[in-house]
């Protein structure tokens, strides 16, 4: 049988992709050889190069593991939500010294999209919610940006 998903409107945008010691930024694509992940979490703009070998993938239960392994040069950059980044950052500032500073670097591969509400068999409750985020833009706006602030890339 065919299943039709229905998806809401987007809710939040997401970007995910490489943090890594400044000093290192913007060296290119060839400079990385070994990236973190969190458990579970897949770095899709790299899978080529992990399946090929040219990347070493590392699994960690702890982001702030992770962290501890790039400045430890153990691995040379960290794949995440920037988000997720910038609020653990926030929690743990001795991370993000000057001695140590972690950047993000866009100009290396990263996935861009955004997070929706899907069913297989509610599309009432997805045009409902639909009809919400249009009523409550201005509040949704203030949730991003009190939550997200505005310095994403």
């Amino acid at each position: 049988s065919d299943l039709t998903v229905t998806y809401s409107q987007p809710v939040i945008d997401y970007l995910d992709g490489i943090t890594l010691l400044q000093h290192r930024a913007g060296r290119g694509i060839d400079s990385i050889r070994s990236i973190g992940t969190v458990r579970g979490f897949s770095p899709v703009a790299w899978t080529d190069r992990i399946e090929d070998g040219t990347i070493t993938l590392v699994q960690s239960d702890s982001f702030l593991s992770l962290v501890k392994l790039v400045l430890r040069g153990r691995v040379d950059a960290i794949y995440a939500n920037v988000d997720v980044v910038a609020h653990l950052f926030s929690q743990q500032p001795e991370f993000v010294s000057e001695k140590t500073p972690l950047v993000f670097d866009q100009s290396l591969p990263h996935d861009r999209g955004s997070y929706r509400l899907a069913t297989l068999d509610q599309e009432s409750i997805i045009l409902e919610f639909n009809e919400w985020m249009e009523l409550n833009s201005e509040l949704i706006e203030q949730l991003k940006a009190e939550y997200f602030g505005s310095s994403r890339p």
